[in-house]
């Protein structure tokens, strides 16, 4: 029997492919070491409100920093090692480092930045600095 080459082949080994990358999966089937927590940005005329989901994330090993205006969200969600022999058959939850930058947009009050974290949301406000004023500078002569 003659094999006919299926040119939907192509697209269904694409489409696990990027299932795999979607899932965080690598490509032998263990868990990645690359994840990024989801993230909710708010605005109210005070402050900027963001939330960032990090359930099984120590609050140890979350690092806030604050750059200008550049909010860094960073950490590592670690391992759970039960101390047993045990042979996982499939592992999608995803494990390691992660990073979340982004611009705030807004002169902010890096001084008076609160975070709290429970239930594995972590919430931070970051109130925005006082309005900025315009100032017409004249040359002299």
């Amino acid at each position: 029997m003659i094999k006919r080459y299926d040119p939907f082949q192509d697209f269904i080994l694409l489409k696990d492919t990027f299932k795999a990358i979607e899932d965080g999966l690598a490509q032998n089937g263990e868990a990645s070491n690359v994840w990024a927590p989801k993230i909710d940005v708010g605005e109210s005329e005070k402050a900027i409100l963001v939330k960032a989901e990090l359930a099984g994330v120590n609050k140890e090993d979350i690092k806030i920093d604050v750059t200008g205006d550049t909010l860094s969200i960073s950490g590592e969600k670690k391992w759970e090692d039960t101390g047993e022999d045990v042979k996982y058959h499939k592992i999608e939850r995803t494990y390691g480092a992660f990073t979340r930058t982004f611009k705030i947009g807004v002169p902010i009050d890096a001084d008076n930045i609160k975070a709290t974290y429970k239930n594995g949301v972590l919430e931070i406000i970051v109130p925005k600095a006082e309005a900025l004023t315009q100032k017409k500078i004249e040359i002299s002569n």
